[in-house]
């Protein structure tokens, strides 16, 4: 089963983890770092980092934003690692990533998880609109 971490800023990661498990139930093995605004970036990137070492079947590490700090130390630890680890970083996730992600885990291995999560993203983005046009 393919491992999941969550990484934000603040509680974002840990509340888009609560939420998803209002939806869908209890769920076990995902796992999710926050970084706060008194933390030391080094300790930081040492905690995703502890992650990275102990998947044993790939991490799928999900972050919230696109050249923030977690997203930026998960990179960081893809590089350090890519050659020995099976890893994948996706960014600017939202909650139906996170649900789409954890539902299909058991199902698909850490590279058919990316490929999920960046096409869930897409898809999840829409707008709401009403047909002015009432005949």
């Amino acid at each position: 089963m393919a491992n999941l971490l969550i990484v934000s800023h603040g509680n974002l990661a840990k509340e888009m983890t609560a939420t998803a498990r209002m939806i869908m139930g209890d769920f076990e093995g995902v796992h999710v770092l926050g970084l706060q605004a008194d933390d030391h970036i080094e300790t930081f990137y040492e905690k995703i980092k502890k992650e990275c070492e102990q998947a044993s079947e790939g991490l799928l590490i999900l972050t919230d934003l696109a050249g923030g700090s977690p997203f930026i130390q998960a990179s960081r630890c893809y590089y350090d690692m890519f050659e020995r680890k099976t890893i994948e970083v996706v960014t600017g996730t939202n909650l139906a990533i996170v649900i789409e992600c954890i539902s299909q885990r058991a199902y698909k291995n850490v590279h058919e998880l990316k490929e999920l999560a960046l096409s869930v993203g897409a898809g999840s983005i829409k707008s709401f609109e009403i047909n002015k046009e009432v005949k």
